[in-house]
């Protein structure tokens, strides 16, 4: 996350007050990370309130698409309903 995080709680608290659902990205648009670092951004989006959560990224060769499709070990916890 670029954004700090204090920030981003408060914005997600915020939208949550008015009923707003709130869809939370990741762009890497220089290559694709590693899965952990994949699961690591979605854990964080999910823990900081993110009703949807997503990440964009740049496969530089066919296997590294694989770890986008691949189910990681652990995977992010599911998350209720959004409000």
């Amino acid at each position: 996350m670029f954004t700090e995080l204090g920030s981003l709680e408060r914005l997600v608290n915020g939208a949550h007050e008015l009923g707003i659902a709130v869809i939370m990205s990741s762009h890497d648009f220089e290559h694709t990370p590693p899965l952990e670092q994949i699961v690591a951004r979605l854990t964080l989006q999910q823990d900081l309130g993110a009703d949807i959560v997503k990440i964009a990224v740049m496969p530089e060769a066919p296997p590294t698409c694989s770890r986008c499709f691949r189910p990681p070990r652990s995977s992010p916890r599911s998350r209720p309903d959004p409000p």
